[in-house]
């Protein structure tokens, strides 16, 4: 992102943290297993999201994610 716009890397984190610290985007961090990384998904709204919301989002994500997409 921050290549695409011509800006520092610093400049988006700085900008996500304010996103988040006003509650117009919430992350969510998942482990992928021992030795295998983590995922990290940010959600953003154009209206602060409640805790209520998020749990409503990560129930989508969890069955988003678990969804075998081989067929």
């Amino acid at each position: 992102m921050a290549r695409r716009l011509g800006i520092s890397r610093t400049t988006v984190d700085s900008h996500f943290k304010i996103l988040e610290e006003a509650g117009y985007m919430r992350v969510i961090k998942r482990s992928l297993g021992r030795g295998k990384g983590s995922e990290v998904h940010r959600f953003f709204s154009d209206v602060p999201i409640t805790d209520n919301y998020l749990e409503y989002l990560m129930g989508h994500l969890e069955k988003e994610l678990s969804t075998d997409r081989t067929t």
